[in-house]
């Protein structure tokens, strides 16, 4: 298997993660039995009682999970990001509670571009349906309407997501990262975009703001931006809950920890703090 170097732009090329379908299943195997035994699945009920009119709810879309283990090259040792390991298990610990809780089918969905085949295989056997996020397709905005809960957890400020979704949908709820406005109490907006994007609503090509999906070059000025359609959306919702963490004490315990993303355990004190998904992650819900 040839691998391309991880210093290549995510999003602007497929890459491979150098790990097999049956190495991801394992880890999900392995994290998940870790998570309900350690009944850090429970909380997430809140999340879903929350939500006033959850019965409605007969699907879940997931935006930017992100990739769960990679190697840089075969010869490597698997590396596995607990913190997106355990988003992946929280969506699934909430979607299982919500089903506990309706009478109709609710559906799982996940779009991310740095999903590989392995991970579309792992996460198909897990109980999701992995969507097509390229250009063109762009299939997760498809399955948002008014009957979605959104799940998007940290990538706010780098994707049109809520722009494009307030053109036309309005979610029962949302677990997004806030703008920094909204969280702070500042009043001063984000710039609007300057530029649009084209994406495919059913079988129409829509205009709406933000970033374009394909960009020739790095993404670094890239910066929070606020639409008047994204402002009457909110103005539909409430903040229901302020901030998610993740215990994630233990999950990957079995593999190595992703250096960047995670620390090493040294002492008994380090072993008991918790990480987050999105210092800004909130739960939005729908008030009318």
């Amino acid at each position: 298997m040839e691998c391309v170097k991880r210093s290549v732009p995510q999003g602007r090329a497929k890459i491979s993660s150098c790990v097999t379908t049956e190495e991801l299943r394992d880890v999900l195997r392995t994290a998940q039995s870790v998570w309900t035994k350690d009944g850090k699945d429970k909380p997430l009920r809140s999340i879903v009682n929350c939500i006033p009119r959850s019965g409605r709810i007969n699907k879940i879309v997931c935006i930017g999970l992100s990739e769960i283990a990679w190697r840089c090259n075969p010869k490597d040792r698997m590396r596995v990001n607990s913190l997106c390991l355990a988003q992946h298990l929280a969506v699934v610990s909430m979607v299982t509670y919500l089903r506990q809780t309706v009478s109709h089918k609710v559906e799982l969905f996940a779009a991310d571009w740095k999903y590989d085949a392995a991970h579309k295989g792992a996460l198909t056997s897990f109980g999701f349906t992995v969507l097509d996020a390229s250009h063109g397709k762009q299939e997760h905005f498809v399955k948002i309407d008014d009957r979605t809960m959104l799940i998007c957890f940290s990538i706010a400020d780098h994707e049109s997501i809520l722009p494009i979704v307030s053109e036309y949908a309005r979610p029962v709820a949302m677990i997004y990262e806030a703008y920094n406005y909204m969280v702070d109490g500042c009043y001063d907006r984000p710039a609007p975009s300057p530029v649009w994007s084209r994406v495919k609503y059913g079988s129409t090509w829509v205009t709406v703001p933000g970033p374009p999906l394909i960009e020739t070059g790095e993404p670094a000025d890239w910066l929070p931006f606020y639409t008047e359609s994204t402002e009457r959306m909110l103005e539909e919702y409430r903040i229901a809950m302020n901030l998610f963490e993740f215990d994630t004490t233990g999950l990957a315990n079995k593999f190595d920890l992703h250096p960047d993303t995670d620390y090493r355990l040294s002492t008994a004190a380090e072993r008991e703090q918790r990480r987050f998904a999105g210092k800004f992650s909130r739960l939005f819900v729908r008030m009318f």
